[in-house]
């Protein structure tokens, strides 16, 4: 991986490892940005209740026994 130590006081690969350290945070940030999105999709679809069925009214329902 990048070391600073082994790059010293040489400005050009310091500059380098910096920049390609600032693109990798940049990836990361959108992949956060898309897991946050896919969490709050995955909780809107967990309250949202069972899909496809329908809730009868019991309490008109005649018991036998």
């Amino acid at each position: 991986m990048f070391s600073l130590r082994a790059a010293g006081n040489n400005a050009a690969e310091l500059q380098q490892i910096f920049l390609s350290v600032g693109r990798w945070s940049e990836v990361n940030d959108v992949l956060h940005l898309f897991t946050f999105g896919l969490n709050l999709w995955a909780l809107t679809e967990l309250f949202a209740g069972p899909k496809g069925t329908k809730i009868e009214n019991t309490s008109k329902l005649n018991v036998v026994g």
